[in-house]
């Protein structure tokens, strides 16, 4: 998904539309969108010896620049509410 701004400016996350320190480029030259495909479970050292690396494949690129152990923190805490409140409940509710 590739957000666009008044200025025909390109970003890959919502957060950052308008922030041109954030931008990919324009519709015509995307020239920094291939730093936020690298930015992946098989690119992170890190993330392969993480055992949620699949499930946030990294997490946002934005939370890694800013701060890469409150992204690790969230994406935690996002795969614990996942289990908790979704996969818990419809594990119990197939068994019956």
């Amino acid at each position: 998904m590739i957000y666009i701004d008044a200025d025909l400016k390109t970003y890959r996350c919502t957060y950052t539309v308008g922030n041109k320190n954030f931008s990919t480029g324009t519709l015509e030259n995307q020239d920094k969108l291939s730093g936020w495909y690298k930015h992946m479970l098989l690119n992170l050292p890190e993330c392969l010896a993480c055992p949620l690396g699949g499930y946030c494949s990294g997490g946002c690129r934005i939370s890694s620049v800013i701060n890469p152990k409150l992204r690790c923190q969230e994406e935690k805490a996002s795969f614990d509410f996942f289990v908790k409140q979704v996969l818990i409940p419809w594990l119990k509710q197939s068994e019956s």
